[in-house]
């Protein structure tokens, strides 16, 4: 079955897709095609011609890692100390997130991000009132959002370039797969952040959408610090909510909501592992970083390198730290926003059908305490029956009409006396008080 996408929705994808198969981690093409029956369907498929091209750049960076490699064993790890070699072997962390990246883009993940991309579309059919202008807003953001990220990569690389290229020469060729390492997981990243902001755009669409048709809306709690869903009358009644908001609408956003969930879980598996190699990658870049920027401060070691001042060295490492900090909050900040989207849009669900599956009594007594009580209430009385039904297997009838006399009377204060045996069973009677 083929499944159409939309003009609007490619050209708003477009400046992501492109950057992205540049670098070889997007095989998939926008394709037209006409069917027998003469219908048009556009939909993403599998290009050979990526695929191939993708090929291509992970045999380039592999050969340009091994070369690096080999520069650095011949010419770089020769000469510092053991704790500038450790830490500078492990900066090679980005180039196992970026070698990752790149094979599974060619394997494992060319399937999943095509159909993240159709669920994706398939969510605006139904959701978007007007598409096409929210597409163009889409592509706005893209492209301004690609551009403030590239010229920061720019200038953070030509200046560690040409910081370094100074110094140390030709030399320099051997941290050239740091550049492409830092390349191909920032697109990794956009990559990852944009699916999960495209998926909580479309969840506050479908919050947005069952506030203003089920009389629900959001405040802010400032003490709490997220939203909180309150009704725009207390007294609001489920036939007011009913008169608005029709079960079947209800079912439909409901069957949207778990579309957008097993996208955010397609997401997740798709992008797990090089998300984890990424976060780690980050971590040991601000770590190592900061270690060379403050030996590079107290002059320690051979991390101290003549020829360069150290104000300029310290910015270089300054800004690397700047850019790993950014990757992490280009990771953390959308997924904790979706999170919260994706929560608050499950309780309203929840709440709209059940109160199309309940009577106006259940839903008020949801509400309140009267719940509670009801409960602890049944308890008390199964708890009575059950210790009337026990006591009696244990204990002679004379004991048992003593103690069920005792209970039905309610007696307010009474103590307990052990009176002996009956045959062979102790048994406690309830003895009033001042009898």
């Amino acid at each position: 079955m083929y499944r159409t996408i939309s003009d609007d929705f490619f050209f708003a994808i477009r400046p992501l897709l492109y950057v992205s198969r540049a670098l070889g981690i997007a095989t998939f093409a926008y394709v037209k095609k006409t069917l027998a029956g003469g219908k048009t369907v556009v939909q993403l498929e599998h290009s050979s011609a990526a695929f191939f091209y993708s090929i291509f750049v992970v045999a380039l960076y592999l050969c340009l890692f091994v070369v690096s490699i080999t520069l650095k064993y011949l010419y770089v790890f020769s000469q510092p100390s053991a704790t500038d070699t450790f830490t500078d072997i492990l900066l090679h962390t980005a180039s196992v997130t970026s070698l990752l990246s790149l094979v599974l883009s060619v394997t494992k993940n060319r399937n999943p991000i095509v159909r993240i991309m159709l669920l994706i579309s398939e969510t605006d059919s139904i959701i978007l009132t007007c598409p096409r202008e929210y597409y163009k807003k889409e592509n706005t953001r893209f492209m301004k959002q690609l551009l403030v990220i590239c010229i920061f990569l720019v200038f953070t690389l030509t200046y560690d370039n040409i910081t370094w290229s100074l110094n140390l020469g030709f030399k320099i060729f051997t941290y050239c797969h740091m550049y492409v390492d830092t390349l191909v997981e920032w697109i990794l990243i956009i990559q990852f952040m944009n699916m999960v902001i495209l998926l909580k755009d479309r969840v506050s669409l479908l919050n947005t959408r069952l506030a203003n048709l089920s009389g629900v809306f959001e405040i802010e709690n400032p003490t709490e610090g997220f939203y909180v869903p309150l009704c725009k009358r207390m007294s609001i009644s489920v036939k007011e909510m009913k008169s608005r908001l029709t079960s079947k609408e209800v079912l439909t956003f409901n069957n949207i909501h778990d579309m957008l969930f097993d996208t955010v879980v397609l997401v997740k598996s798709t992008y797990k592992v090089q998300i984890l190699f990424s976060l780690l990658s980050t971590f040991v870049g601000i770590s190592i970083r900061s270690y060379f920027g403050l030996c590079v401060l107290y002059g320690y070691g051979t991390a101290n390198i003549t020829g360069i001042s150290v104000s300029t060295a310290i910015l270089s490492h300054v800004l690397w730290c700047s850019m790993h900090m950014a990757k992490l909050l280009c990771i953390t900040i959308p997924c904790h926003s979706a999170n919260s989207k994706m929560a608050h849009s499950s309780t309203l669900l929840r709440k709209l059908l059940l109160a199309f599956h309940a009577d106006p009594g259940t839903m008020s007594e949801l509400l309140d305490l009267s719940l509670l009580v009801s409960t602890m209430g049944a308890v008390a009385t199964y708890l009575v029956i059950l210790m009337q039904i026990k006591m009696p297997v244990n204990a002679s009838p004379a004991c048992t009409k003593n103690v069920t006399v005792s209970l039905l009377h309610n007696v307010d204060s009474s103590t307990f006396e052990c009176l002996g045996a009956c045959n062979k069973t102790r048994c406690i009677r309830f003895v009033e008080f001042g009898s």
